[in-house]
């Protein structure tokens, strides 16, 4: 039994009518795989999450939060906050249940702990409620990326769906590593309070921009709204820089300002990316000098 179909309020009224609505179902129509919530602080993607928890428990939320499921029968849903049980649902585990070894095979006992017992937690939780690791569940998980590495947080999507093939995560973040695997359907934006909708499932463009592109791609998408992939450091030596690139064309920089721009030029090619940044703001200038 899976998550189908989630009702969100408004962002700016929750008592208004108007709702967005969350398909949860894959084009392929099926629904296990890795979901990811975006958003920015207080669009709500804890309240998403605590909203499912409760309604798979059979209880009505404070919100006028709507949660259809594809059966009858009280879906297996589990629910974390930063990898730790949240609510009631989850099962406590005991000294005495059976580790799974085969499912933390390959990880190191130091540098992946944290996943290692994220991983034995789940199966224990499903294990308690009479399944196993194949069988159909919801995992909720708040912040996802808490505490990983990012080699972590980019790989620890399609780790949990490959050893949990059919249980459907949903999982909120604010990491563009983490929204780099969601699968096809399962990348969801929460609005702000200044947007006409409360939340919306991204187009096939935003997408394909955020999976198939750089980490940097994703961050600077409308998924983060962020001005710069570059430090507020980067970016005040860039904007100098430009400045003595427009002295220079002119003819009319000092031997200092030559210096200091040759020093500064050094610092930015330690990253391609800005290298090609500065080379096309350069270029603009020069066009405009032109004029």
């Amino acid at each position: 039994m899976y998550l189908i179909r989630v009702d969100v309020p408004d962002a700016r009224d929750p008592r208004r009518t108007r709702h967005s609505r969350l398909e949860f179902t894959r084009p392929d129509g099926d629904f296990a795989g890795w979901t990811v919530v975006v958003g920015r602080s207080q669009t709500g993607k804890s309240r998403l999450l605590a909203e499912i928890s409760l309604a798979a428990d059979g209880v009505a939320g404070e919100d006028p939060y709507a949660v259809a499921w594809s059966g009858e029968a009280a879906p297996i849903c589990l629910y974390y906050v930063e990898r730790r049980p949240a609510a009631a649902s989850v099962a406590a585990t005991t000294d005495s249940d059976e580790v799974d070894i085969e499912l933390i095979a390959g990880l190191d006992p130091v540098e992946d702990i944290h996943i290692a017992t994220f991983a034995l937690e789940i199966s224990q939780a499903l294990r308690h409620r009479g399944a196993d690791r194949d069988a159909a569940a919801v995992v909720l998980i708040d912040d996802v990326e808490a505490h990983l590495h990012p080699v972590w947080q980019r790989r620890i999507g399609p780790w949990l769906t490959s050893r949990f093939p059919r249980t459907q995560f949903i999982a909120t973040t604010n990491s563009p590593y983490v929204c780099q695997a969601a699968d096809p359907g399962g990348l969801i934006r929460l609005l702000g309070p200044r947007e006409h909708y409360a939340a919306e499932v991204v187009g096939p463009e935003l997408y394909q921009r955020v999976v198939y592109g750089s980490a940097d791609d994703a961050a600077l998408s409308e998924l983060f709204n962020l001005d710069s992939a570059y430090s507020e450091r980067a970016q005040r030596i860039r904007a100098e820089l430009v400045e003595l690139e427009r002295e220079i064309v002119r003819g009319r920089a000092s031997a200092a300002e030559e210096v200091r721009h040759r020093e500064l030029s050094r610092l930015l090619t330690s990253s391609t990316s800005a290298r090609a940044d500065e080379i096309a703001v350069r270029r603009r200038e020069r066009r405009r000098e032109e004029r």
